[in-house]
Order: C-alpha cells, then structure tokens, then sequence
C-alpha cells in the first residue's frame, strides 16, 4: 500500500513539475530575437517583469528592449520598445492589442485550424489583423519536456504571419514571438524582431537555437576592419539578378536572409564582382550577411 502511495505521489510530482515547465512566461523567462536592418545589428530582448490585471483578465508583462550597434559609427543604443500583455489557459497565449484580446498562439489546433492575429506596429499599409493556419503538428523534448510544435503558415492575402514554426512555452523559432508584416501588403521594409535566438526560465533552464554564439551577441567589427561602403549590391531594388561587389577585398563568404531571419541562399564568394540569381525570392526586403575573417555585417537589397 505504502508502495502505491509513493508512485502516486511520485507521478503527481512528475506532473506537476511538467505543467510548471509549460507555462508561459514563467518566472525569469527571458527570449532574445536576431536583429539587423541596414548598418544596425543587435537583437531584441523579451523579459517578464510581472502581472497585471486588464479586463478582469489576470497578465503577464512582457517588456521589450532593442540593444544594437551602428556599424558606421560603432555606438552602441538601448531603446525600450514597450510592453506586451499576455495570459494563457493552457492550451492558447493571448495579447491584448485594439482593446481586446486576441489569440497568439493556439497549440490545441489541429492541422487546418486557423486563427486571427493582430499587428504588431501600425503600418500605412497593412490591415491591423492577420489570419495564419496550421499545416501540421507535433512534439518536441527540449531539457526533458515534452512540448506541443505547430507548423503554420501564412492564410492567403493574409497582412502578418508567425513564421512556420512555433514550439509551446517557447513561441515562433524562426521568426519573432510576435506577428511581422510579409509582402501582401507591399515590401515589408520595416520589423521589430527577427529569428529566435533563447528562451530561459527560472524552471526551465536555457534553450538555444544556435543562430548566435551567445544570446546576447552583438557582432564586433573594428573601424579599420570593415571600412564603411567596402560592399555594393546593384541593381538595388532588382528583380531576378543582383551583383555583390566587394571593393577592398573577397569576404570568405555571404549568406541571404529574409526579414524573419530565415537563411534564402549561401554563396561562396570567388570574385570581386559576383552575379546572384535571386529570381526564386518572393518580393520584399533581404538581407545579405557578409562574413569576413570571422566576423558579420549585413547589406540591405530589395527584391520587386
């Protein structure tokens, strides 16, 4: 009898430790997103700072911050980007935006559910609501949890997306926690955050995506290293050919990448002058990411 009481209470303990290690926001949660847009590179920062109430409705605060360095004159800029009021029941994370509450993400939805998502920032533009469905769905075990992962992608016509791949507790990996403009509604020159680098909790422990060798990387590049204007890509906007000059010397490689931080091509660099082939893109804003003796800097180019 003893016998049994232990594994009950043991498999409680087991149960409960596994709901504390899915909760959103735990305490201590911390998230790092890439970000680089045209000589700024940093990432964003996303804390919970504590609770509030809003409708009757018991939030979490979510505070966001951009720490990014200028490469053309080297200073560093903190800037604080505001907050997010979020709450879960479980199985969806809400936001509050336009005085209501939307859903954010939704890990009981089955493949062919959808959802209505709200911007993130105000745009000319762009509608002020988005619409993603789910392709497919599975499991992940990160640090011995087990976590629900979603595959989405963007409805048709649809203003804002997640990105296609959101794990529980953690949210979208390859893009930013929260929904980004794509090009239905003209080219998206303008993002809050990119790709996930971390997430952390006091319970959970670190996960890392491995984009960035630490979560708080900022790329180091010396004045004389990488003199402003060494790299050109013309025609910019293009439609299907650009060509990346290098002027002072050949970097050892370059990588293309989305506004979402999600890797479009990688070329190897053999001349001064390198035609590219970029006509597989959809339009929108590009970022190449130029690597030269180990160290990173981007270029902007847009695709019509």
């Amino acid at each position: 009898m003893n016998k049994i009481i232990m594994i009950l209470v043991a498999v409680e303990i087991l149960m409960c430790h596994q709901s504390i290690s899915q909760e959103w926001a735990h305490e201590g949660a911390e998230w790092y997103y890439d970000y680089g847009i045209f000589y700024y590179v940093g990432y964003i920062k996303i804390t919970y700072e504590g609770d509030t109430v809003i409708n009757d409705q018991h939030c979490k605060i979510l505070t966001k911050t951009r720490i990014t360095k200028d490469l053309t004159t080297y200073q560093y800029d903190t800037v604080f980007l505001g907050n997010e009021y979020t709450w879960s029941d479980g199985d969806k994370v809400y936001i509050y935006r336009h005085e209501q509450f939307y859903t954010l993400y939704d890990f009981a939805a089955q493949p062919g559910d959808w959802w209505i998502i709200p911007e993130t920032y105000y745009t000319n533009s762009c509608d002020t609501i988005g619409r993603i469905q789910v392709d497919s769905i599975s499991s992940i075990v990160i640090n011995n949890s087990t976590l629900r992962v979603l595959y989405c992608s963007e409805y048709e016509n649809s203003h804002w997306s997640l990105g296609p791949k959101i794990i529980e507790k953690i949210g979208s990996v390859y893009s930013y926690m929260l929904p980004e403009v794509n090009t239905n509604c003209g080219i998206a020159d303008l993002f809050e955050g990119g790709a996930l680098r971390c997430y952390s909790d006091n319970d959970f422990g670190l996960y890392s995506t491995g984009i960035a060798s630490e979560c708080d990387y900022i790329v180091s590049v010396e004045k004389d290293e990488v003199p402003e204007k060494s790299f050109e890509v013309i025609p910019n906007p293009s439609d299907n050919y650009i060509t990346f000059i290098s002027k002072l010397f050949i970097p050892d490689n370059i990588e293309v990448f989305d506004i979402f931080g999600r890797s479009q091509k990688k070329i190897n660099i053999k001349n001064e002058r390198e035609l590219i082939d970029i006509s597989g893109l959809s339009k929108g804003v590009y970022f190449i990411l130029i690597n030269y003796k180990k160290k990173n800097f981007s270029y902007k180019f847009i695709k019509n």
